[in-house]
């Protein structure tokens, strides 16, 4: 279960860093993208160091999430044996009988990540915030909040957010928030071509591409 790290509590060269399981080795792995025109590429964040490591043969990273508070979550299986024990060689069935790894099983927890000296945020519910609230969290620094405020937004059906929604996709100053915007607006059935035209012209290059995407449905012969 990989991760694009987008939170907000790890300091800035965090940002967009894709951090992988590997239950097999006992670690999980960072990468530092870089974005190169036409194609992205990923590089080890430290040459033989990893983000977290253990000599526990038990830790089984399996999966990664990023938390409401900007935080890293970790599912650890915490297991001994995690393959199917006919695949085991009798090398490796003595060497788990000997280090009693067979007997380590229902022990699977979830790990928290997060900056040294950093409190720990209160998140409140975000289903009691008003629709103008849960509009402006859409510019929010957390990826978690700004993906889970759109999901509300658009369950909620409220089209009283149009208006709020249709000043936020032109704001050039906040590229992540029009992104959400437009896909929000599209779930509430009230994109238009006008709009989608203002910010393909208007936008930064990634906000336009997801503009253009968005135009296909407003391909007839009069647009």
């Amino acid at each position: 279960g990989p991760l694009v790290y987008r939170g907000n509590n790890f300091t800035q060269d965090y940002n967009q860093n894709v951090f992988v399981c590997e239950p097999a080795a006992n670690l999980v792995k960072r990468n530092i993208l870089s974005f190169n025109g036409i194609y992205t590429e990923a590089n080890q964040a430290w040459q033989g160091k990893e983000f977290l490591a253990s000599t526990d043969e038990g830790f089984r990273p399996v999966n990664l999430s990023s938390g409401p508070d900007g935080n890293m979550y970790i599912v650890d299986m915490h297991r001994g044996v995690i393959q199917h024990h006919a695949f085991l060689s009798p090398y490796l069935k003595k060497k788990s009988e000997e280090k009693k790894l067979d007997s380590l099983v229902d022990f699977g927890r979830i790990l928290k990540v997060s900056k040294k000296g950093v409190e720990n945020k209160t998140i409140s519910d975000l289903h009691k915030l008003s629709i103008e609230k849960l509009v402006d969290l859409l510019k929010s620094n957390n990826g978690w909040l700004r993906d889970r405020a759109q999901q509300i937004i658009i369950n909620k059906n409220d089209k009283k957010a149009i208006v709020s929604l249709n000043k936020l996709v032109v704001e050039v100053e906040h590229p992540l928030a029009q992104i959400h915007g437009l896909y929000t607006l599209e779930g509430l059935n009230a994109l238009n071509f006008e709009t989608l035209i203002k910010v393909a012209t208007n936008g930064n290059s990634d906000v336009s591409s997801h503009a253009v995407i968005l135009l296909e449905q407003f391909i007839i012969k009069e647009n």
